[in-house]
C-alpha cells in the first residue's frame, strides 16, 4: 500500500482551503487534420493513459483522517468517465479555445475517481482539433500534464535539447550514466520513474508552494494577489527559441534569465496600467527597472546569487525559485504526432491558488518557447496584454542584441557584473 506523501497531501489541503481553487495542472496539444473516429481515438487514448498504473488508482482516506491517504486500485474504473468531448462553434479560433480551456481547468477533479481527465476538442479553424490533458499534481508525484501528454503521442521518446546535452555530457565517460534531466522522458515506458526524476518533480512542486507563500505581500489585496473567484482566464504566447538563444549568446545569460526578464517587463507594464504605479507585489523580480537590458542584468545577477547562496538566504523566494523550480520545461525539439497527425502547438497550463491570481507556465516545443498564462477571471481582464507584453519584451531584447555595441575606451559591457 502506497501512502500519499506529505507534499502531495499539501496539494489537497491547498485545494480544500478555498472552494474556488482547483489545483489541476494541464497541457493542450493542437493537432493538424480532422478528428480521428471515436472508436480508434478513444481506444488509443485509454490504452496509453492506463498503461500508467497511477491513472487507474484512487485515493482512499481513513476515517477522521487519522492516517495518511493511500492509493488503491479502482475496481470500477471506466475510461469513458474520464474521456470527454467538446466542440467549438466552427470555425473555432484561439480565443474560443482558451475560453473553453479556462472553464475546464476551473472545475475540480472528482476525488472518487482517478485524478485525471482527457478532453477531445473539435471545431478548431484550419481543420484542426485539440487534446487537453488535465491531472491533479499529487498524481505520480507531481509529474506535469505536459509529460503525460507526450506519452499519448506516437513513436519513441522525442529528441530534446536536454537529452542531447546529456548525451554530450556522458560521451567518453565509459560506463558512467547520468540520470535524464529531460522531463519529457520521466514517463519512461509506464512511468518507471528514476529516483532522481521523482525527486526533481517533488522539489519543483514544493518550490511552487513555497514561492506562492513568499512572493506575495499579504498586507494589501491587489490585482496580483488576494481572493480568487471560481472562474478563470487562459491565454498563451510563444516566441522563437532562436531569438531567445541569440539574446543568451549576446549577453551571456540563460534561457530562464531571458524568459523571466520578459515576464518581469510585461508584469511591470500591466501593473502600471492598472494601478498607475509600479507594484511591489513582485519584490524578488526587478520590476523597478524600466530599461530592458537593466532588467535582464538584474534577473541574471539575482538568479546567479541565489544559486550560490545556499540556505543562508532560505527565506528569499528567489533562492527557492533558483534552487527548486525548473522554470522552463525542456520539451521536444521535433514535432510530436498523435495517431499519425502532427501536433502543431503544445501549451502548458498552471493553476492559481494560495492568493496568487496569475500563474505562468513555460515549455519549449519544437522551435518555440511557449508561455501558458492562467489568471482569475475578475482580476485579469487584460490577460492578453500580459501575453503580448512578454512577446514584445523578447522582441526588444532581440533588437538590442542586433544593434552595434558602443564601448568607451577598453571598457566592456558585461551582464555578469554585479
Amino acid at each position: 500500500m502506497e501512502r500519499l506523501t506529505a507534499l502531495d497531501a499539501g496539494f489537497l489541503e491547498a485545494e480544500d482551503s478555498d472552494p474556488h481553487v482547483s489545483m489541476a495542472i494541464g497541457a493542450v496539444a493542437v493537432v493538424d487534420g480532422p478528428v480521428p473516429d471515436d472508436e480508434s481515438l478513444g481506444a488509443t487514448l485509454a490504452q496509453r493513459i492506463l498503461s500508467t498504473p497511477r491513472c487507474s488508482q484512487v485515493l482512499q482516506t481513513s476515517p477522521f483522517e487519522l492516517a495518511a491517504a493511500h492509493w488503491v486500485d479502482d475496481d470500477h474504473l471506466d475510461p469513458g468517465d474520464h474521456l470527454h468531448r467538446a466542440s467549438l462553434p466552427r470555425p473555432g479560433d484561439d480565443e474560443m479555445l482558451y475560453r473553453l480551456v479556462a472553464d475546464i481547468m476551473a472545475c475540480r477533479l472528482d476525488r472518487d475517481r482517478p485524478l485525471w481527465e482527457c478532453w477531445i476538442i473539435e471545431g478548431l479553424e484550419q481543420d484542426r482539433w485539440a487534446l487537453l490533458m488535465k491531472v491533479h499534481p499529487c498524481l505520480a508525484d507531481g509529474i506535469a500534464a505536459t509529460r503525460i501528454l507526450s506519452g499519448l503521442c506516437d513513436g519513441d521518446k522525442p529528441a530534446t535539447s536536454a537529452n542531447r546535452r546529456e548525451a554530450t555530457n556522458t560521451a567518453g565517460r565509459g560506463t558512467v550514466c547520468l540520470p535524464s534531466l529531460n522531463p519529457m522522458a520521466w514517463i519512461g515506458g509506464v512511468w518507471n520513474l528514476s529516483v532522481a526524476a521523482t525527486g526533481a518533480a517533488k522539489r519543483a512542486m514544493r518550490g511552487m508552494l513555497e514561492i506562492a507563500g513568499a512572493l506575495i505581500l499579504p498586507s494589501a489585496e491587489t490585482s496580483l494577489n488576494g481572493s480568487i473567484t471560481g472562474m478563470r482566464r487562459y491565454t498563451s504566447v510563444s516566441v522563437p527559441l532562436d531569438d531567445i538563444e541569440r539574446v543568451c549568446r549576446e549577453f551571456e545569460v540563460t534561457v530562464n534569465d531571458v524568459a523571466l526578464a520578459a515576464i518581469t517587463d510585461s508584469f511591470r507594464t500591466v501593473v502600471v496600467g492598472r494601478d498607475n504605479r509600479v507594484s511591489m507585489m513582485l519584490p524578488h523580480l526587478p520590476d523597478e527597472h524600466s530599461d530592458a537590458v537593466e532588467q535582464l542584468r538584474a534577473v541574471h545577477n539575482r538568479l546567479s546569487a541565489a544559486k550560490g547562496s545556499g540556505r543562508r538566504h532560505a527565506r528569499n523566494a528567489f533562492v527557492v525559485a533558483a534552487n527548486t523550480v525548473p522554470f522552463m520545461l525542456p520539451g521536444p525539439r521535433q514535432r510530436l504526432r498523435i495517431l499519425g497527425q502532427e501536433v502543431t502547438r503544445l501549451m502548458p497550463i498552471a493553476p492559481i491558488a494560495l492568493s496568487l491570481r496569475t500563474g505562468i507556465a513555460m515549455l519549449s516545443y519544437a522551435d518555440e518557447l511557449v508561455f501558458g498564462i492562467t489568471a482569475d477571471y475578475d482580476a485579469a481582464p487584460d490577460i492578453d496584454e500580459l501575453a503580448e507584453g512578454i512577446e514584445k519584451a523578447v522582441s526588444r531584447l532581440v533588437t538590442i542584441s542586433k544593434a552595434p555595441r558602443r564601448f568607451n575606451g577598453s571598457a566592456t559591457l558585461s551582464l555578469l557584473s554585479s
